[in-house]
């Protein structure tokens, strides 16, 4: 479904990334870990669109997909969870949900639906809060959500458990879990291989650029 294949990247004589080279399955939820600064968060962002790599290239479903801007491959189902967009502090949870779900549907369809959502997805509470008033691992679960809402194929999840307390990690995870049990493909990134465990299908560990185990 997806491939990376030699992907490169540098910033001025820094080497971000090395040759990184792997495939990803349907259906499949890939863990990406590994310290700080190796890379994992540009990576991400290379598969998204959102930067270019130096070399190398990226393919979903056979096409070359490396030259595209995120919006295409937003369109395509390639979905970067803190891109779409970010939450809007001064808007309520309701209304950040309901914006994405206007590229969609009208916008009284998009209220209802997102309210359906936020509900679901036991956040109905904080529906008509500004999100400056609700906590991190709320905005956290929204962001998500949002992403989740453009109906991706590929969901990239970039350090989705971080700066989160035990509680939230709990949440977030839950939610995360049900996304991998309707079949959904994801790659999710953490410096901790354990809090990705029985999430992962498959881990690949990256230091200093490289893939450095699989």
């Amino acid at each position: 479904m997806l491939k990376v294949r030699n992907v490169s990247k540098s910033k001025g004589r820094v080497m971000i990334l090395k040759n990184v080279s792997f495939d990803l399955e349907e259906g499949e939820t890939l863990g990406l870990f590994g310290p700080n600064g190796s890379g994992k968060s540009t990576l991400m962002k290379i598969i998204a669109g959102i930067e270019k790599p130096s070399c190398g290239k990226v393919f979903l479903d056979d096409l070359n997909v490396t030259a595209l801007p995120p919006e295409k491959m937003v369109k395509l189902g390639v979905v970067y969870a803190f891109q779409i967009p970010r939450n809007f502090r001064e808007m309520t949870a309701l209304e950040n949900l309901a914006v994405v779900l206007m590229n969609y549907h009208s916008v009284e369809e998009s209220f209802e639906l997102a309210r359906k959502m936020l509900k679901e997805w036991g956040l109905e509470y904080i529906a008509d809060r500004k999100v400056e008033f609700i906590s991190h691992g709320e905005s956290r679960l929204l962001e998500i959500l949002k992403a989740y809402a453009t109906n991706p194929r590929v969901l990239l999840l970039d350090e989705p458990f971080a700066g989160l307390d035990v509680e939230n990690v709990f949440r977030v995870r839950e939610k995360v879990e049900k996304l991998k049990e309707e079949g959904l493909t994801m790659i999710i990134t953490s410096h901790r291989k354990r809090i990705l465990a029985n999430l992962a299908d498959r881990f690949l560990k990256m230091e200093g650029g490289k893939i450095v185990e699989s």
